[in-house]
């Protein structure tokens, strides 16, 4: 952070303590209400160290990267340096509905492979600088499946593979990774594959329960390109059943 101009510092800072100060207070109001249970929460793992954290997590439904993004509520408000970015599609990034947390987002573009690639350069830049990035790498979501490959952990907990790209991110930067698994926000925010669509909007059903698994920070293992897709989704499926 000491790299930013003051500038955008000063914005964060304003947003942090107005728009992200009421979705922070909304978040621990389902976290008293048991609306959103946390497992393994310890702020320590959400600390980059200096060297960059990348956080993984499932996504089966919209919901998710509201809550990966106040994972470390409140730390943020007070070390700067903690403060993630988020790494929705461009199409996402660009609707009005977005704005809230848009300041703490980067969007990436896959309209293209030379856009894609150029994305993908600046996340590495991110995490070489000590950042901490939050993504969802799996291909697509579980409910659109298409003859894509998936994977199915012990239990029965389901997961698209990873895309081809993310693989840099693991072997490029020398970050740690940190899996997260969501379990439950398909309940709050159906897919569109789950119920017909809503006249009106689909409105988040807040009496759902979501049920978050902070694992724990890994390092990168001396792997081939072939092999350490395979290791951290394995990772993921195995935080799933825990």
């Amino acid at each position: 952070m000491s790299d930013w101009p003051f500038r955008r510092k000063l914005k964060l800072l304003l947003w942090l303590w107005t728009v992200g100060q009421a979705l922070g207070l909304l978040y621990s109001f389902l976290r008293i209400t048991r609306r959103v249970e946390i497992k393994g929460r310890d702020g320590r793992k959400l600390d980059p160290r200096g060297r960059g954290l990348l956080v993984i997590a499932n996504h089966p439904s919209p919901v998710e990267p509201m809550f990966m993004t106040f994972l470390s509520y409140p730390r943020i408000f007070f070390h700067l340096g903690r403060t993630p970015v988020g790494l929705p599609g461009k199409e996402y990034y660009d609707r009005r509905w977005f704005w809230p947390i848009r300041i703490m987002a980067y969007p990436i573009d896959r309209s293209s492979m030379r856009r894609g690639l150029e994305n993908g350069k600046e996340v590495e830049a991110m995490l070489k600088a000590g950042r901490v990035v939050l993504m969802h790498p799996e291909r697509e979501r579980v409910y659109t499946e298409k003859n894509m490959d998936h994977k199915v952990s012990k239990s029965g907990k389901r997961m698209m593979k990873f895309r081809p790209g993310v693989r840099r991110l693991f072997l490029n930067t020398n970050c740690r990774v940190l899996p997260v698994w969501f379990d439950g926000g398909q309940r709050v925010i159906p897919n569109k594959s789950d119920v017909p669509p809503p006249k009106w909007g689909q409105w988040p059903r807040i009496w759902r329960k979501v049920t978050i698994k902070i694992g724990e920070p890994m390092e990168v293992p001396n792997l081939s390109r072939d092999e350490v897709l395979d290791y951290f989704e394995d990772a993921l499926l195995a935080l799933a059943d825990r």
